[in-house]
């Protein structure tokens, strides 16, 4: 009886054996479900360790937005030329097909007449259209290139500005700065500050 019972008993010890196995190769190929907290907490950490997150609502906006402005101050007068060629050009723009309407009555004028088409005063028309796109472009092309000019000077200044700045800092501010941020205020902000007044000044 007993020699009959050990070979059963070795072969049951297998199979528990082998269902251990089993178990350890489940849980370790099931992913584990993370909680929201630990979701959460994941998040901050990352935050935390590259500077970034989710967006942050901005501080003392109108205050900001008055320094800008100042820096503004000295390029008013080109600032100020750009509006007024930008205000020229749209005015062209828009003024020529009204003329370009002129001209079409003139030809059915003179088909419905039967007197025939006044050539000279239809050639008149077209050549005031004709320039109008043409002085149009012209401050179209003038706005752009003196644009871009006051853009990358007040660009320019405010880097200067913050170079200044980040020089008078102590050691102590970079300490208890988030790895990253720093770089984004001086580099992320200004683009951005760039393509603002490119699309304001531009449109």
């Amino acid at each position: 009886m007993s020699a009959k019972k050990a070979p059963a008993t070795k072969h049951a010890a297998k199979k528990n054996a082998a269902k251990k196995n089993a178990a350890k190769n489940t849980e370790r190929t099931e992913p584990t479900e993370l909680t929201e907290s630990e979701i959460l907490e994941m998040q901050d950490s990352m935050s935390s360790e590259w500077g970034e997150g989710a967006p942050r609502k901005a501080k003392a906006f109108w205050p900001s937005a008055l320094r800008l402005a100042g820096t503004f101050r000295d390029h008013k007068l080109g600032l100020t030329v750009v509006l007024v060629f930008g205000i020229i050009s749209t005015v062209l723009t828009v003024w020529a097909p009204a003329i370009l309407g002129d001209a079409m009555d003139v030809i059915f004028d003179g088909f419905l007449s039967g007197q025939g088409v006044d050539f000279d005063a239809l050639g008149r028309l077209l050549l005031i259209v004709l320039g109008m796109y043409v002085v149009a472009a012209l401050f179209d092309w003038l706005q752009g290139r003196l644009l871009n000019d006051v853009v990358m000077k007040i660009v320019y200044l405010l880097r200067e500005k913050i170079e200044a700045k980040v020089n008078r800092l102590p050691l102590s501010y970079f300490d208890t700065r988030q790895r990253g941020d720093l770089l984004s205020r001086t580099t992320n902000d200004v683009d951005n500050v760039q393509t603002a007044l490119q699309q304001a000044f531009a449109s």
